[in-house]
């Protein structure tokens, strides 16, 4: 049986390069004159004097002899190279547009738009953001007081947060730099928001987004009548504070723009997975299509002018 196999499969493959050889040795192109040593008859014809003449006067559809080995087929075979889907998937992933560009879609102008689009809002975002962050802080360091006693006017200060903690909490043998002490004391009270011991992003975060930090900012005095009679005993919910408002939206606005920078990396990455995929199906269906192009065995039953007869003819053609 395998034995069998091993004899059709050779008896096709000499049927298709012999057919192969044989339609390239007697077919001509249409711009070709006739082979002198097959037709040593014929060397003073000229196939375009003569044989486009009667095709001219007849209404017989004439194919060139050697297509699709010639000819119109040919006006893309710059574009017959298989593509690596593995190149092309890994170029895009690096640079989107890179392994549309190495299979030939002008597509990729679409994907590296977008790579510079990602680029712009990630890094002007982010400049901006950290800029209006710095902004933020330095307002913080100047308006909101631990246990200054004087504020950033250099005027008296009544209230600060140290002063609340120990009307509070009754610390008053500790020292503002007892952090940890002060941590415990305040979590046995049933707050979880405690001051840490340096200016981090959720220092600057607390005292501006939590109620029990309204007695460090140094404009509380001059916006809250009733601090005169009730003093530390006013619920901090219900002070007034412009300046905790007014950092409030300066911190938000910073938070904005890095959001905004970070959807600039989403883009980017997005923008990579879809243009590696796109990449990857393209070249795949390049090299299919090229493969379905490449093994099509064709047969033509062609009717050839040689000087002014017609000669019937089979052409067999296939590319490897």
């Amino acid at each position: 049986m395998n034995k069998s196999i091993y004899i059709t499969l050779a008896v096709i493959i000499f049927i298709v390069f012999s057919t192969n050889v044989f339609s390239e040795t007697i077919m001509i192109h249409k711009d070709d004159d006739i082979h002198h040593k097959i037709f040593p008859d014929l060397a003073d014809y000229s196939l375009h004097e003569k044989s486009f003449e009667a095709i001219n006067s007849s209404n017989i559809s004439i194919e060139p002899a050697i297509w699709p080995f010639g000819g119109k087929k040919d006006s893309g075979s710059s574009n017959i190279k298989p593509k690596s889907t593995r190149k092309a998937f890994f170029f895009s992933l690096l640079l989107p547009g890179l392994g549309e560009t190495y299979v030939g879609s002008k597509r990729a102008i679409v994907f590296l738009g977008l790579e510079a689009f990602s680029w712009w809002k990630y890094l002007t975002n982010t400049k901006e953001g950290n800029d209006l962050e710095k902004q933020f802080q330095r307002f913080a360091d100047r308006h909101w007081h631990y246990y200054d006693e004087t504020t950033s006017a250099g005027d008296p200060l009544f209230y600060n947060y140290w002063e609340w903690l120990k009307h509070n909490y009754e610390i008053n043998e500790l020292t503002p730099e007892d952090y940890n002490e002060i941590k415990d004391i305040i979590e046995a009270g049933g707050q979880s928001h405690s001051l840490p011991s340096t200016k981090t992003q959720q220092y600057y975060e607390m005292i501006g987004k939590y109620d029990h930090f309204v007695y460090g900012w140094e404009d509380i005095d001059d916006n809250n009548p009733s601090l005169e009679e009730l003093g530390f005993g006013e619920k901090t919910q219900l002070i007034n504070s412009p300046l905790r408002l007014e950092y409030m939206k300066m911190r938000g606005d910073s938070n904005d723009k890095l959001k905004a920078g970070q959807q600039g990396i989403y883009i980017m990455l997005i923008n990579r997975i879809v243009s590696a995929i796109d990449a990857g199906r393209l070249a795949y269906h390049h090299n299919k299509n090229l493969d379905s192009d490449l093994s099509m065995v064709r047969i033509q039953f062609v009717q050839k002018h040689i000087i002014d007869r017609k000669v019937p003819m089979i052409m067999i053609t296939k590319k490897f």
